[in-house]
């Protein structure tokens, strides 16, 4: 790097930021993407990357980077890091057009992904007992990391979602995790992630603590119980 005389702090975007940032406030956000950004590529570069789950589906990569407890704002909650690899993009002309003239002011990186993020909670028996969604966009999402880095490796997207702590009798967790991705051309790749876990004991509410934002709902009882679908089954081949 130095014998082209590059920048070993990989932070040039940072110094452009503080040449044409508009007010404080516009300047602590950029800061905080580029800042996000580059903790990842330190990571990557120094060889420290070591996500907690991975899995592979339709030509995308889908990285857990963190999975650990965290609180903000007094309410604490599983941080999911995530990394995709390989979902489509392309570089769009944003303009404007003016008395008949369109005029092209800047190019703009789109990266199509759509994520729906669920949880399936089981007790010690293999009952559900319990379900979480997120859906749209994570927080701190970053699509085009090369913004920031210019080094970083192409076709990422970087971000995180904030899943609730869970019910003190969970013995199981099925994380899902689905991911729609658009080609320019049209075509569509809809990814498939799971892993199933042990629920670990940092991730629990204490005994008999409220499971605040839950909402019932009916579900056929070979859904919930392993036990009723099996029975079902059996009788369905009779």
């Amino acid at each position: 790097m130095s014998r082209f005389h590059g920048n070993r702090k990989f932070d040039d975007y940072l110094t452009d930021l503080s040449k044409r940032a508009d007010n404080q406030k516009d300047y602590a956000e950029k800061k905080a993407y580029f800042e996000y950004t580059k903790r990842f590529f330190d990571e990557l570069r120094s060889g420290a990357y070591s996500p907690a789950f991975s899995a592979s589906d339709k030509g995308m990569r889908l990285d857990i980077t963190t999975a650990s407890v965290q609180t903000e704002q007094n309410k604490s909650h599983v941080k999911l890091g995530i990394a995709l690899w390989g979902a489509q993009r392309e570089l769009r002309d944003e303009s404007t057009s003016a008395n008949g003239i369109t005029a092209v002011i800047k190019k703009r990186m789109v990266t199509s992904a759509s994520f729906n993020v669920t949880w399936k909670l089981y007790d010690d028996k293999g009952k559900l007992i319990g379900e979480m969604t997120a859906q749209g966009d994570p927080a701190m999402k970053v699509d085009y990391p090369e913004k920031y880095v210019p080094e970083f490796p192409p076709q990422m997207l970087l971000g995180y979602y904030a899943m609730d702590l869970i019910p003190a009798d969970v013995a199981k967790i099925e994380m899902l995790c689905n991911v729609a991705s658009r080609a320019a051309t049209g075509g569509e790749a809809v990814a498939n992630f799971a892993w199933k876990i042990d629920a670990p004991a940092e991730w629990k509410l204490r005994p008999g603590e409220k499971w605040e934002g839950a909402e019932e709902s009916v579900r056929p009882a070979e859904e919930i119980d392993p036990a009723a679908a099996a029975k079902a089954s059996v009788s369905s081949r009779k």
